[in-house]
């Protein structure tokens, strides 16, 4: 680069006398191709720059440019295009290079560049215009400016591949607007249209296809589309939607109730997100947040906060709807972490984006379910009534009307969610008998499309249920079919969040010597978490000057189990130098020169509970 951009030919072996004599730079790879030079020469190069006139500087940049292109490196290429103030140079990159652009997931990066162009610029070329339709249907941007961008290409050119490009994306405009139909119609036409060889729109138009089916609740033809999916876009170096539909095929085995299986899908979504350099690509939010629920549910709150907060800021770089979607799920951890306030701030948020959003109503009601269920813990049956009363459900729930599947429609997994919070509101409201009735519904639905995920909760309270009616033996016995689903995969946080209720119910099924090792687990995590909350709070932990984070908590919990540094990392997803890191600090607090000294000190002074 340094011979394209100075015109010399001589610049390895000014390189290498630097690197020996120690002059300024760092070799970055071990052939001593790529350097870092040193904040005063980087200063003084600065300095040097400055004595040239605007059209040397830029033609030293339109040099740069045209040296990464050639090393299919894009981005430099086109941030130097730009520097070079050669907006037709970056609009041709940009054209040309979009396709690669995407598959890495860099949509606000996109978005950026375009909005540097004239629209003359853009309105021109036919593959801009795509690319525009792209990145702002991605970023979740107006459906209108969407349509308008594939109107102006199709005025432009009549090509069958545009087209049927043009399909692709309108199935994807259809489908995340609830238009199931219109959305596989699209798809199905992209791939009789598309020649065998374009890979990456194939790959997006099986994703289209397996969002439709989970629409629909059909999950099992939802696999099978996102496992090809998932097979075309690794096959074309499509990043961005091998790891959605990844990360999509993990949310079903989530619906599915198999937590480990999902969290080994998620995990390969996330070493595909990360580049060979240890850094994550925007689209690598969405096994972010995969994993954050799964560490959610097995109560490992603190890690499960930790991963949504990286995934909110990847988010921000790839969508606002999985933005709005990140903020609700950080918003449920801080909830279970006993912060409120906060919680109900980050809903707030989520309901700002989806007001803005004024494609589909799929986004509103996922707000109204999160803070409905807030309010329903908060005690505000007011606002949880008007919500009811608003989506006016029926008196009598139908099969029917729980699994028809109109034109436009809600996601099954969301209307059934809608149908158990509701089944919530009746049983706040004191009618269990009317909440057993929507729940025996639900249960046979759940049922026969294995979605065990939510025949867990149904399950859950239908035993709340039969507890309020005084049905002691059907509450029993509703909870004993619950924890035998829940068991093989570690079920936590769908007992724990239901609170004091599902305490009496555990006990009286350890009492009967049902799944009795397993109860008296879920039961000693009621009392850790009472604990927690009240160190949180600073209510406690007398006798030490500093207390202990919430994550030195579960760290302290882990050793009086006797787990290993290397299993505590495991049990926490931690390295081992930050558990370490851990460890020490919690000897420090304590006062204590070892593991063993601090387990013994934490419980002398009430922070664990005694042997």
């Amino acid at each position: 680069m340094c011979d394209a951009v100075t015109g010399r030919s001589d610049s390895r072996h000014i390189f290498e006398q630097l690197d020996r004599e120690y002059y300024f730079i760092v070799p970055l790879d071990d052939d001593r191709r790529w350097y870092r030079y040193h904040r005063l020469m980087v200063e003084a190069l600065r300095r040097k720059t400055e004595g040239l006139d605007k059209a040397q500087l830029a033609e030293l940049h339109r040099r740069a440019s045209i040296w990464y292109e050639e090393q299919v490196m894009i981005d430099a290429a086109i941030d130097h295009a730009f520097k070079a103030s050669d907006l037709d140079r970056a609009a041709e990159l940009i054209e040309s290079g979009a396709e690669a652009i995407l598959k890495r997931s860099q949509v606000v990066k996109l978005l950026e560049w375009l909005g540097r162009l004239s629209e003359e610029q853009i309105r021109e070329r036919p593959r801009l215009n795509i690319a525009y339709a792209w990145a702002l249907l991605l970023k979740g941007g107006s459906i209108h400016a969407v349509k308008a961008r594939l109107e102006a290409s199709a005025t432009l050119t009549a090509g069958a591949l545009v087209s049927a490009e043009e399909a692709v994306i309108r199935a994807l405009i259809a489908t995340s607007t609830g238009d199931v139909n219109q959305g596989f119609a699209y798809s199905h036409r992209a791939l009789d249209e598309l020649p065998a060889d374009r890979i990456f729109l194939r790959s997006v138009a099986l994703e289209t296809l397996g969002m439709g089916y989970v629409f629909q609740g059909d999950i099992q033809s939802a696999i099978q589309a996102f496992k090809e999916s998932i097979a075309l876009a690794r096959d074309s170096g499509n990043t961005m939607f091998a790891v959605a539909s990844l990360s999509n095929l993990g949310g079903i085995y989530l619906i599915q109730g198999h937590l480990k299986f999902a969290e080994a899908v998620y995990h390969q979504a996330l070493e595909l997100a990360t580049t060979q350099f240890g850094q994550r690509l925007p689209v690598a939010c969405r096994a972010l947040m995969g994993l954050s629920e799964i560490t959610r549910e097995w109560d490992n709150l603190g890690r499960a906060r930790e991963l949504l907060e990286e995934a909110l800021q990847l988010s921000q770089q790839y969508s606002e709807t999985g933005e709005l979607v990140m903020y609700l799920s950080l918003a449920r951890v801080l909830q279970a972490q006993g912060n409120v306030e906060k919680a109900v701030d980050l809903v707030q948020k989520a309901q700002a984006i989806a007001i803005q959003s004024t494609a589909t109503a799929i986004d509103d009601r996922l707000v109204e379910v999160a803070l409905v269920r807030l309010w329903l813990q908060q005690g505000n049956m007011a606002g949880a009534g008007e919500w009811a009363d608003r989506r006016g459900f029926e008196p009598d729930l139908s099969r029917e009307a729980l699994s028809r599947r109109d034109t436009h429609i809600i996601p099954y997994d969301l209307r059934e969610g809608e149908w158990l919070l509701y089944a919530r509101l009746q049983l706040a409201q004191n009618r269990a008998e009317a909440a057993v009735n929507t729940l025996a519904m639900l249960l046979s639905a759940s049922i026969e499309q294995s979605r065990t995920r939510h025949l867990l909760e149904i399950l859950i309270l239908m035993a709340l249920a039969y507890q309020a009616t005084g049905s002691v033996d059907l509450a029993v016995d509703a909870l004993e079919r619950s924890l035998k689903l829940a068991e093989p995969e570690g079920y936590v946080r769908v007992y724990i969040d239901e609170g004091p209720p599902m305490i009496k119910l555990l006990r009286e099924a350890a009492r009967r010597g049902i799944k009795k090792q397993y109860c008296n687990r879920l039961l000693s995590t009621f009392q850790q978490e009472d604990r927690i909350l009240e160190h949180a709070s600073g209510e406690d932990q007398t006798g030490l000057v500093e207390p202990l984070s919430g994550r030195e908590l579960e760290v302290l919990q882990l050793l009086a189990e006797g787990c290993t540094n290397r299993e505590v990392g495991e049990r926490l997803y931690l390295s081992l130098s930050t558990v370490k890191g851990h460890i020490s600090n919690i000897n420090g607090k304590l006062d204590a020169r070892n593991r063993t000294e601090a387990v013994a000190r934490a419980r002398q002074l009430g922070i664990l509970p005694g042997n």
